[in-house]
This record gives C-alpha cells, sequence and structure tokens, in this order.
C-alpha cells in the first residue's frame, strides 16, 4: 500500500511540469510563426499567432514579446467598407463580396471590415445584376478605405427566332425542254406557214380571176377581172416570200434558242392579227419575246 501511495504523489508532481513543458513549446511555435507572416503582410495570420504566445500559460518573456508585436500588427492591418449603387444611385445592400475568391460579405451595412494590406480582387455580384470586379490595392494601416462600384441591371436573355423558311426555288428547266424563246420560235414558224397558206389562197384567186377575165386569142381581157387577178398574185406572192422567211427564222430560233429559261417574262408570245384594207391584205405578226 505504500509503494502505490508514493507512485501516485509522483505522478501528480510530473504532470504540471509535462504541461508546462508543452504549453512553452506551443508558445515559443507560435512566436516563430507569427514573426515571418507579419514580415510578409500576413497580418490577420500573424495576429492570430501572437495571440497563442500571448497567454499566461507562455513564459513572461514570450509573453511580452507577442503582446508587443500583436499591437504592432494590428495597428498595421488596414480595414475597407464596400458599398455598391444600382443605375439610379441607390444603395445596393444586398450583394454578395469575395476578396480573391474568399467571402467577405454578404451584407453591405457599412461596417468596416478587416483585410491584409495589398492587391485585392473584389468581386461584386447579386442575381439580376451584372458581376462587378475591381482590381485594388489596399494600404497598410488605413482605416475604412472605401471601395465602391455600381451595379447595372442585367439585360434579359434573348430567345434565338428560327429563321423563316426558305421558299422552294422553283424548277427549272431542264436541258432540251421548251422555252419561252423556242415557243417563240415555234410561233414564228407557225406564222410562217399561215402566211403561205394565205400565199396559196390568193394563187388559186389569182386563177380564178384569170380565168374570169375572158381573154381572148389576141391577148384581150377584161379589166377588172385582170386588176383583181393581178393584185392576188401581188399577195400571193408576198404570202410566199414572208412565210418562207417567217418560217426560216422560226426554225432557227428554236434550234439555236438556250435550252435553259432565261426571262420568264409574262407578256412573251406571240399572235397572228389579220390586216385587211383598201389597199393591203395580209397577216401581221405581234408579240415579244
Amino acid at each position: 500500500m505504500k509503494r502505490v501511495a508514493v507512485t501516485v504523489v509522483v505522478l501528480a508532481l510530473a504532470a504540471p511540469g509535462v504541461a508546462r513543458a508543452d504549453a512553452k513549446a506551443e508558445c515559443i511555435a507560435a512566436l516563430e510563426e507569427g514573426q515571418p507572416a507579419r514580415a510578409a503582410g500576413r497580418l490577420t495570420e500573424a495576429i492570430a499567432r501572437f495571440a497563442v504566445c500571448a497567454r499566461d500559460v507562455c513564459p513572461r518573456s514570450i509573453q511580452k514579446l507577442c503582446v508587443e508585436q500583436g499591437g504592432e500588427a494590428s495597428a498595421l492591418r488596414p480595414t475597407i467598407v464596400l458599398s455598391a449603387t444600382d443605375a439610379s444611385n441607390n444603395a445596393v445592400v444586398d450583394a454578395r463580396v469575395s476578396a480573391d475568391g474568399v467571402a467577405v460579405a454578404t451584407v453591405l451595412d457599412g461596417k468596416a471590415i478587416a483585410i491584409d494590406p495589398g492587391l485585392h480582387t473584389f468581386r461584386f455580384e447579386k442575381p439580376g445584376m451584372v458581376t462587378v470586379e475591381r482590381r485594388v490595392a489596399v494600404r497598410e494601416g488605413q482605416r475604412g478605405q472605401p471601395i465602391a462600384v455600381q451595379l447595372l441591371s442585367a439585360a434579359p436573355a434573348i430567345t434565338p427566332v428560327a429563321a423563316a423558311p426558305s421558299p422552294p426555288a422553283p424548277p427549272e428547266s431542264t436541258p432540251g425542254s421548251f422555252t419561252t424563246l423556242r415557243w417563240a420560235g415555234l410561233g414564228v414558224g407557225a406564222a410562217g406557214l399561215a402566211a403561205m397558206g394565205v400565199g396559196g389562197v390568193f394563187v388559186a384567186k389569182t386563177a380564178s380571176d384569170k380565168s374570169a377575165a375572158h381573154c381572148d386569142a389576141s391577148g384581150a381581157c377584161d379589166a377588172g377581172p385582170l386588176s383583181d387577178a393581178r393584185s392576188a398574185a401581188t399577195v400571193a406572192t408576198v404570202g410566199f416570200i414572208a412565210g418562207g422567211a417567217l418560217l426560216a427564222g422560226g426554225a432557227a430560233i428554236v434550234i439555236f434558242a438556250p435550252k435553259r429559261e432565261t426571262s420568264t417574262s409574262p407578256s412573251a408570245g406571240v399572235r397572228l392579227v389579220p390586216v385587211v384594207g383598201a389597199r393591203d391584205t395580209g397577216i401581221l405578226l405581234s408579240g415579244s419575246w
């Protein structure tokens, strides 16, 4: 029983010594980590480390040094005040702001926010408004440095409208098909045939008129029928000449016209107009192609 009691007493006396050794090691580590962080401008990290080694459990010398350096880092750490307005210059308070990708505010209430000095990229976001980014140099030791932006309403999304389908292209004339010009050639040829037919009619009329002239052996004939016969012969001659020319021209048009449609004018066509007058009798070819 006496040996057990002695062992318990020894352990009880040794425990505070172990705890003090662990606390001292932690205090020394915090001081060693806080000093380079302060030198690098990471003041928030430095302040947190100096707070660890400024506790009462730390040795007096370390505690005093950490309190002093922690106060100096706090004095150097700047603060910023974030604000935003809309297009009408009204305050926007329900915007979210991040600094270098880390959220720093969800409400823009005008309160100062502590931040490390240096260059920072601030991103202001609000649903329905255009996101704004600003790169700002936050100055060491400055308090309440303002960072203000204007947020504009985002343009509504425009749904693309499908283009109306193009009307089908008119079918092209296939090679060898009759185009307007070729139909005109056929019309001209038909007019030529008609003119030759008229010439044939007047040939017959010439013969009839000569027969009605009752010419005798001496060559004397009735003047009226003979004059009619001569006029009919003239018309017949003109009919055959014009008919032959029209027939040849129509054949040339049909043969040499382009095989594809080049003009679709609704007025294209050929008309045959009979002409009967006191002095002239025949057929008038009219149209355009």
